[in-house]
């Protein structure tokens, strides 16, 4: 066993090695056909070239071990130092990566400066831009409206000054007796106005007043279901025999105006119809609104 002595640093280590590689005649090729090393870690080694190791230092240990065994020389002997010489590396490792870090953020820093400096260059100038812009078209309105007094307004106040008001002549009219007169009457007719009140849950009064010459009751289907209609009493042509309306149609009925009128109309399903009066929604009890089933509603008109 080869003794192994003044190996303080990493470059010791790998001097004596290779001092001992080449004393026993070896290559670099034998001691990787030993070991199964490859030959850039063992010429490394033998370099003392930690960097070379720097992404997985855990295993230098183990390889500078092993390479000692296989010459046949002694690790125990310059063990401690060479564990202090790791980590006197590591720990200059880990400074010039933070050096590195603080570099880099400087760097960082600066760019991002000069991007934001860029920007607020770039804002000043599209605002100096929009002012520009601003004050170009003030500047043609101005004069467009100077341009227009000009020559449409002043002149015209000018002629209205220089020229004399005509004398006005008021003629004057004899009226003798024998004069006849005519009168036209015009007859303004006055709009319909509608009202809808509820009297009963089912029963809903019309009031009218106006010219009302015409009024309309209109349902919109929201379900299949079947109708029953008469006017005072008598049933009404619509809808027709036998017939069932579907969702989204319609039916209407014209009701005679005058004071007693009334609507009667069954249905098999109330919930979700609609119901208008001359166009204008109204609303019925919520106990007709949302009835699922048969029932029967009045309207009566009344004038004021």
């Amino acid at each position: 066993m080869v003794s192994c002595v003044g190996g303080e640093r990493m470059l010791e280590v790998g001097r004596i090695l290779k001092e001992e590689r080449e004393r026993q005649g070896l290559t670099v090729e034998d001691i990787s056909a030993r070991t199964r090393f490859n030959t850039s870690q063992i010429e490394a080694i033998e370099r003392g070239d930690l960097d070379y190791f720097r992404d997985d230092l855990s295993y230098v240990k183990f390889f500078v071990q092993f390479y000692c065994k296989t010459l046949g020389i002694d690790f125990s002997q310059f063990k401690d130092e060479f564990d202090e010489n790791m980590v006197t590396y590591t720990t200059m490792l880990t400074q010039q990566e933070v050096e590195s870090l603080r570099k880099a953020n400087e760097k960082l820093k600066k760019k991002v400066q000069g991007q934001h400096k860029k920007k607020r260059k770039k804002l000043r100038l599209r605002m100096d831009a929009s002012v520009i812009s601003m004050l170009i078209i003030a500047f043609v309105m101005i004069a467009a409206l100077s341009f227009a007094f000009g020559r449409y307004i002043f002149p015209d106040l000018m002629n209205n000054q220089n020229n004399e008001e005509p004398a006005i002549t008021t003629p004057k009219i004899t009226i003798t007796e024998n004069t006849t007169t005519s009168t036209s009457n015009v007859i303004v007719k006055e709009a319909c106005e509608l009202e809808f009140k509820q009297e009963s849950y089912n029963t809903y009064n019309i009031v009218y007043s106006g010219n009302c010459e015409d009024i309309v009751v209109k349902v919109k289907f929201a379900h299949r279901t079947w109708v029953d209609a008469s006017i005072n009493g008598e049933r009404t042509n619509t809808p027709k025999s036998n017939y069932t309306y579907g969702t989204g149609e319609e039916i209407e009925y014209h009701m005679p105006v005058s004071t007693g009128s009334k609507l009667t109309l069954n249905m098999g399903y109330f919930k979700g119809n609609q119901f208008y009066v001359n166009d204008e929604m109204v609303e019925l009890d919520s106990s007709i609104r949302n009835s699922a089933s048969g029932n029967t509603v009045y309207f009566t008109l009344k004038g004021e």
